[in-house]
């Protein structure tokens, strides 16, 4: 566990620097995530709420004993939303 909080310093360190070696930071956002959503390859919590909703009508359709049927193919994924 102490791997995990190690790493999530890491993250906010780099997220609050003033500048990063890819790129501006510009209202809290990197360019990096604005110019990702503007292409439709991030997704957001919402978009991420209907892939799970899909997962979860996909196991229930199928009749499995699981929470969920994962996706197998990004492609797949993204057609949700």
């Amino acid at each position: 566990m102490h791997d995990a909080y190690a790493l999530s310093d890491l993250i906010l360190d780099d997220h609050y620097a003033e500048s990063t070696s890819t790129g501006r930071v510009q209202d809290g956002i990197p360019d990096e995530l604005v110019r990702g959503r503007k292409e439709g390859k991030v997704v957001d919590l919402a978009g991420w709420g209907k892939i799970d909703a899909a997962e979860r009508e996909n196991a229930k359709r199928r009749g499995l004993a699981k929470e969920r049927e994962k996706f197998t193919r990004v492609e797949d994924m993204l057609a949700v939303l």
